[in-house]
């Protein structure tokens, strides 16, 4: 980490005075887009020309359609190059954010902080939320259970802010060795 810092990868964004801890983020969103893209070659064994080449996930949350963001995931994943190690989670959550970093046209966080835990991704476009939870060999309807019961979507309903903002969920669940999605659900929690 004092690596990355040093380099000028990620910069110091708070400092708790309590615990002596600090939070790290990057300084802007292209060191962030460039170190996803690495993480992403790295974690899925994929290049960058390969995310480049993949505009319709991101499309399809531009343009309002969760289920064909999902099956433009699916076909994404199925590029990935063989490996023996099973996938795990941060690893599918990091191919989605670097795809989704592609986009001018959205906001995207990950990690998003609630009361009750953390969002996986989270996407803003002109008039809609899209909370996104990812699981890996999880049973099914597991990750739209988890965005529900830690109530992720709450504070786009309860946020004045949001009022004019439609409000979707996203759970989708991958198998780890074949990266294919086995499961995945969308919800309209506020629709405007």
């Amino acid at each position: 980490m004092v690596l990355l810092y040093q380099s000028g990868y990620v910069t110091i964004k708070e400092y708790n005075t309590d615990n002596l801890t600090y939070r790290l983020d990057f300084p802007n969103l292209e060191v962030k887009s460039s170190f996803l893209l690495y993480l992403s070659e790295v974690l899925l064994t994929t290049t960058s020309q390969t995310l480049i080449n993949y505009p319709n996930v991101y499309d399809a949350l531009v343009h309002n359609d969760p289920d064909q963001f999902i099956k433009e995931v699916a076909k994404f994943f199925t590029t990935v190059s063989a490996n023996p190690q099973p996938c795990r989670e941060n690893a599918f959550v990091i191919g989605i954010l670097a795809l989704l970093y592609m986009s001018k046209d959205l906001w995207v966080d990950n990690e998003t902080p609630t009361q009750l835990g953390k969002a996986d991704i989270t996407v803003r476009n002109r008039d809609t939320v899209y909370v996104i939870e990812i699981k890996v060999d999880k049973k099914d309807g597991e990750a739209l259970s988890q965005l529900k019961d830690k109530k992720y979507c709450d504070k786009y309903i309860e946020d004045h802010r949001y009022d004019s903002y439609s409000v979707v969920g996203i759970g989708i669940n991958f198998n780890s060795k074949t990266r294919e999605i086995i499961d995945s659900e969308v919800i309209s929690i506020r629709v405007k």
